[in-house]
């Protein structure tokens, strides 16, 4: 018997009218949809004369062209959040390309969204829904590992990540504007209008509690709380300090940091250093022009000197210098420079050693900013050292109103 060398063509198989069952905020949902190259297509509501209708249709196209039109494509919440996730990464980065914290916040908005609501069809995202995230972000955060209830400010803050990423499927034309529109309208949590708890507003720090918390630091770190004090810088500004970013050649220091918190709204800044901070600086410029001025390591050795100096042992007892070994991989290592989270551990140590509540570093820029309006009696000087474009910010934030001013001008009109 011959057998035919031509080989028989197969009959594609025609894909079926499945049933799909997803979990919304409203409860379980039964859809009608037929797969094509592992991608689902809905057709409507499962067993219902319309989407079966659709089937054929879609069915019919199918078979005709041997693909299905990308119109019946169906965007999920979760492409959404992919695509939005991309985009920050390139939008929330330094100038080295590294991720900022605010992409990490990113992140983690985005995995709560695709959590609750990943398999939503985007189109049906809208306000509703859009409270009903809100409400669970209010409630429990964004933390995978420490839920818990934030407050109002951060709240806004979060969902406004959302509603930019509907804000950019609309814009790159996978989703009606309509969804962006919807969400939009929905009024931001106010003040004493919700059950999202509120925070005190951060005050500036008295001298009188820097003075405390200087006497249980470190030289370096005492030095630093010293200069930003003098200077008003960002902690970020003041742990990156170098000598090779400093114009040294008039009598007033000129600091331009690598980055700053302005640099992708293309602002300048320049952090101007006086006499006194420039004593309290000098010693950290010997060295490498590129290297970081304020080094933990060094910081660690001087620890260490002092505990050997206060040693109440007699040397020649007990443990000598260098006698204990040095592991080959310990855990924890000094960095290259601070970090403003390792800064303000650093202070939050000597606060509890001082027995005084805890502050942050960040503090001492308001301090700066409040001291500065006092003695020049000018908005604009303190807008000016802080380096603020609006001087709503510097008033709203940074530089107290001097209720001494107002005493004085009551005592001359009775």
């Amino acid at each position: 018997m011959i057998k035919s060398s031509s080989k028989s063509v197969k009959t594609p198989r025609i894909p079926s009218y499945r049933k799909k069952t997803v979990k919304t905020s409203s409860g379980i949902r039964s859809y009608a949809v037929v797969t094509f190259d592992r991608k689902d297509i809905v057709l409507g509501q499962w067993n219902t004369q319309a989407s079966k209708q659709e089937y054929q249709r879609v069915i019919a196209e199918w078979l005709a062209a041997g693909k299905v039109s990308s119109k019946q494509d169906v965007i999920t919440v979760s492409e959404i959040c992919v695509d939005y996730t991309k985009a920050s990464k390139k939008r929330y980065q330094d100038k080295d390309g590294n991720p900022t914290e605010e992409f990490k916040t990113v992140q983690r908005i985005m995995r709560l969204l695709r959590s609750n609501f990943g398999r939503t069809d985007a189109s049906e995202f809208k306000a509703l829904r859009f409270k009903a995230i809100r409400q669970i972000i209010a409630e429990n955060g964004v933390s995978e590992t420490k839920p818990a209830p934030i407050c109002r400010y951060v709240v806004n803050k979060y969902c406004r990540h959302i509603i930019r990423a509907f804000k950019l499927a609309a814009e790159n034309e996978k989703l009606s504007a309509d969804n962006y529109q919807s969400m939009k309208a929905v009024e931001t949590l106010r003040k004493g209008r919700t059950d999202a708890r509120e925070t005190d507003p951060i005050k500036p720090v008295s001298l009188e509690t820097i003075e405390k918390t200087k006497q249980h630091l470190h030289g370096i770190a005492a030095d630093m709380v010293r200069l930003q004090l003098l200077t008003a810088m960002r902690p970020g500004e003041l742990c990156q300090l170098k000598p090779s970013c400093i114009d040294r050649s008039g009598d007033i220091w000129l600091f331009t940091p690598e980055h700053h918190k302005n640099e992708h709204r293309d602002q300048d800044r320049i952090v101007c250093i006086g006499q006194e901070a420039q004593d309290i600086l000098r010693p950290y410029l010997l060295r490498d022009p590129n290297a970081f001025c304020f080094d933990p390591s060094e910081a660690v050795e001087q620890q260490r000197r002092k505990r050997n100096l206060e040693r109440t042992t007699p040397s020649n007892q007990g443990n000598y210098q260098g006698k204990t070994k040095v592991k080959r991989n310990p855990k924890r290592q000094a960095g290259k420079c601070y970090t403003t989270r390792s800064y303000r551990r650093v202070i939050h140590r000597a606060c509890d050693a001082a027995g005084i509540p805890r502050w942050s570093p960040n503090r001492i820029r308001k301090t700066a900013g409040t001291i500065i309006r006092k003695a020049s009696g000018s908005l604009e000087a303190s807008q000016a050292v802080l380096g603020h474009k609006s001087k709503s910010t510097t008033e709203r934030f940074y530089a107290e109103l001097d209720v001494s001013l107002a005493a004085d001008v009551m005592r001359q009109i009775g």
